[in-house]
């Protein structure tokens, strides 16, 4: 497919001309839709006018980390933390590890408890490269409201690809760290979803007792799909 020098500029805005190699059916089937180039747009001008979080060049980082087609296990977040010098565009994951936003040193600490473990953060990379895709639903904010880019595309572009990735491999566990996209995960074709609370000072209390990620853990265990959570030696 020819793009116009707009086009391509757009893609090379955001970097995206790196996620291609690994998931060039996706992002092809999606750049010959309507919505796709206007999305990008609205993205671009976010980041033209206000101090937006991730970093633009990190927006769609995790495509390159990990091929479709190799996924084990989905884990969903909501949108990325608010300051773009701590979102990294891996879902939950930070730049620093000296400076844990409260809902990952809560979400680190279930992944310790279940896994004897005692990790600063969650190894985020040591899973991606197990084939872990830690994804958040909208990919970017304004740097100052929680889920502000959430009607500018992402829900298309989301729903587009968890629908893709279903395709693939519809037994996928996918995990959600809170329900407020839970319809949209529901109808994305995946026959194992489980929606835990999210880690949030607010509902962390509820999240313990769920033991979120030894359930993850009992599940893989039974499906054959081996992940080390603490690295093998």
């Amino acid at each position: 497919m020819k793009l116009s020098k707009t086009k391509l500029d757009l893609l090379n805005y955001f970097k995206l001309n790196a996620t291609f190699k690994n998931w060039a059916i996706f992002f092809n089937q999606e750049l010959k839709k309507s919505y796709f180039f206007l999305f990008l747009k609205k993205i671009k001008k976010e980041y033209q006018n206000n101090n937006c979080s991730p970093k633009k060049e990190l927006i769609f980082l995790i495509f390159s980390l990990i091929k479709p087609t190799k996924i084990k296990l989905i884990i969903i977040g909501q949108d990325p933390y608010l300051n773009n010098n701590v979102a990294n565009g891996i879902a939950f994951d930070v730049l620093n590890q000296n400076k844990l936003p409260a809902s990952l040193k809560n979400l680190t600490k279930e992944y310790n408890k279940s896994f004897n473990s005692n990790f600063l953060k969650i190894p985020f990379l040591d899973l991606i490269k197990q084939n872990v895709f830690f994804y958040n639903i909208v990919l970017s904010n304004n740097g100052s409201k929680i889920l502000s880019h959430q009607n500018i595309g992402y829900l298309i572009f989301t729903n587009n690809l968890l629908k893709y990735l279903a395709k693939i491999n519809k037994n996928i566990l996918i995990v959600s760290f809170g329900k407020k996209f839970k319809n949209l995960i529901l109808k994305s074709g995946f026959k194992n979803y489980f929606c835990f609370f999210h880690p949030s000072p607010q509902s962390y209390h509820l999240l313990k007792k769920q033991n979120p990620f030894l359930k993850i853990e009992q599940f893989l265990q039974k499906e054959k799909q081996n992940i080390y959570w603490i690295k093998k030696n």
